[in-house]
């Protein structure tokens, strides 16, 4: 669900209202659907959500573009989502990721437990420092909990070690 003021929107069920998994609907309401739910489509219809939902409870850090698909889709906090208006909040899905001080000082600030990345995304793709973290080059306040996730990488966040380490 999605709260925004007085109004709710249970984002399962306006998808399927407007065709969810259904190729037989027309063209031009596959393209507004697209891009009006990218994410939400892409993850939801892979099961990448459903290995997001599996972890525990936590506020993920992530690129801006995955935010609002886990709020929908999982019982997780975010540090960044794409419609927000909050400056910080798009700054944390997009710069944070830009070196190893700014990623250090959002995680401070956000004080979040987990960095969630999708293996394959556009973002994580284009900038260094995201592949850095990809292949495994992390900084000693970050481990690897991946385990068995074939499709996003899970990082946790040693809040403890990341304060020492100014």
């Amino acid at each position: 669900r999605l709260a925004t003021g007085d109004t709710e929107i249970d984002v399962p069920e306006v998808w399927a209202q407007v065709g969810g998994l259904d190729r037989a609907r027309p063209h031009a309401m596959q393209l507004r659907i697209a891009s009006d739910f990218a994410a939400l489509i892409q993850y939801s219809e892979d099961g990448r959500m459903a290995e997001i939902a599996s972890l525990p409870r936590s506020r993920i850090f992530s690129t801006w573009n995955l935010g609002t698909t886990i709020l929908a889709y999982t019982p997780h906090d975010v540090t960044s989502a794409g419609y927000h208006r909050s400056r910080q909040a798009l700054w944390n899905g997009i710069e944070a990721f830009k070196s190893p001080d700014t990623l250090r000082q959002a995680l401070l600030d956000s004080k979040a437990d987990h960095i969630l990345l999708c293996v394959d995304g556009r973002l994580e793709r284009n900038l260094p420092q995201l592949q850095n973290l990809l292949t495994g080059d992390l900084p000693p306040w970050l481990t690897d909990v991946t385990e068995g996730r074939r499709t996003v990488r899970l990082l946790r966040v040693n809040q403890a070690e990341l304060a020492a380490d100014r």
